[in-house]
């Protein structure tokens, strides 16, 4: 008696896998239901109240001797982020004693960032102002040029809320199932001046 082998199982299904090329991935349907989820986020959170803290990215540059530092700081470009993501953990950013007074240190996610108006070259500050200059891969931002995100109360608060200064402390994460992007910032010294929106 020859050995035969069982017949193969029918399958309803294709079982050959493969990726998105970067024209599928900005067709697919998650990338197309984004904007939708923008306006629920700016519909029912914004609206309501629930997110009290703007975010913004900041791009400053410096007048003396092209070092960052020195003379004086002017803005160069500041986006806010919008739909209004989440700030989470604020609470985490302790205050140190230090030797001119209270030093604050920690760091906070920013959540529910639109992830089809920004980008992670946006989040990461290599596009100056407001997107008219883009750095190449690799290049470090110009020696007088300095990038930082901005968390501030939205005012329902003090009247002239602290404009707290953080920096990105790891690569920014694309949640495609929840149309968002997600980003760990890390608290900064030099908080701006108090201004009223």
């Amino acid at each position: 008696m020859a050995f035969q082998l069982p017949p193969k199982p029918v399958n309803s299904f294709n079982t050959s896998f493969s990726a998105l090329t970067p024209s599928q991935g900005k067709a697919a349907l998650a990338t197309r239901l984004s904007p939708v989820a923008d306006r629920i986020r700016n519909n029912i959170a914004t609206r309501m109240g629930v997110n009290p803290y703007r975010v913004f990215l900041v791009h400053t540059a410096w007048a003396v001797n092209g070092e960052r530092g020195e003379g004086t700081e002017r803005e160069l470009s500041r986006v806010e982020l919008l739909p209004v993501p989440n700030v989470t953990s604020l609470d985490s950013i302790a205050l140190s004693p230090g030797g001119a007074g209270l030093i604050q240190m920690g760091s906070l996610r920013i959540s529910l960032i639109s992830s089809t108006r920004y980008t992670h070259d946006q989040l990461i500050g290599k596009l100056l102002a407001a997107g008219s200059t883009s750095i190449a891969p690799g290049e470090q931002l110009p020696q007088n040029v300095n990038f930082f995100w901005e968390v501030t109360e939205d005012g329902r608060g003090d009247l002239d809320p602290v404009r707290r200064r953080f920096r990105v402390s790891s690569t920014p994460v694309l949640k495609t199932d929840s149309a968002q992007w997600q980003v760990m910032l890390e608290k900064q010294d030099g908080d701006r001046p108090r201004e009223s929106y």
